[in-house]
């Protein structure tokens, strides 16, 4: 018996052992800018300063009129041959048409061509201004200017007033002079000899005395520009 040895080739797999890339993934790891809110601090003129008007015409030109935050003012053609002005007020704690001291009506001559008057310690109100000149003692008898304007209060909500319910400094809580408050106007004509007058006025010989009166909230000092 023939028996054929004859081995076939073994058989074989090839496999294909190449790698492939592995994927990837693009992340995209840039930072977009915040957002941002633009808040406008700003305080807008018109928010404290109201033109007022000439509601009687009179005597006295009135040139300007504005209503600010707790004060007003008010620029005219001066009147020949007056020495000074009155000014009564109606608003306010002024109930009916009152002459108020110089204390709350400042009178100056800011050019050869206008003179203004500088009204303090008014309440948020509607007023009514009435502008008398007068020669040395007497006032005039000549209709006088009448000018109207709103005032408004400031904000107290911050800190410096917290449980200060009389008021801090000279002011009333409701923007109104105290009682007792003493006001210094400071000027370029009186800076230099402004602390003698004081002192000569209110029998305080130093300094300190100036600055005790101050702590006692009975001293404002107001300083006059232009």
């Amino acid at each position: 018996t023939t028996v054929n040895t004859t081995t076939a080739a073994p058989s074989t797999t090839t496999v294909n052992t190449t790698t492939a890339e592995p994927s990837t993934t693009t992340v995209n790891t840039t930072t977009a800018a915040p957002s941002t809110t633009s808040v406008n601090t700003t305080t807008s003129t018109s928010e404290i300063t109201e033109a007022g008007e000439v509601s009687k015409d009179g005597q006295v030109n009135v040139l300007n009129c504005y209503g600010e935050l707790e004060s007003a003012y008010v620029e005219f053609t001066p009147v020949a041959g007056a020495t000074s002005y009155n000014v009564y007020l109606e608003g306010g704690k002024y109930t009916t048409s009152t002459l108020v001291d110089s204390n709350v009506a400042y009178t100056r001559q800011t050019s050869s061509t206008v003179t203004r008057i500088d009204l303090i310690g008014l309440q948020s109100s509607d007023y009514k201004a009435k502008i008398v000149p007068v020669y040395g003692t007497e006032e005039s008898l000549a209709t006088p200017t009448e000018v109207s304007f709103n005032v408004k209060s400031y904000d107290r909500s911050g800190y410096a007033h917290f449980k200060y319910t009389n008021g801090v400094g000279a002011y009333n809580d409701d923007g109104t002079l105290k009682d007792n408050a003493i006001v210094i106007y400071v000027t370029d004509e009186n800076k230099n000899t402004v602390m003698k007058d004081i002192c000569e006025n209110y029998q305080c010989s130093k300094f300190h005395h100036i600055i005790q009166m101050i702590t006692w909230d009975r001293m404002l000092i107001q300083l006059v520009g232009g």
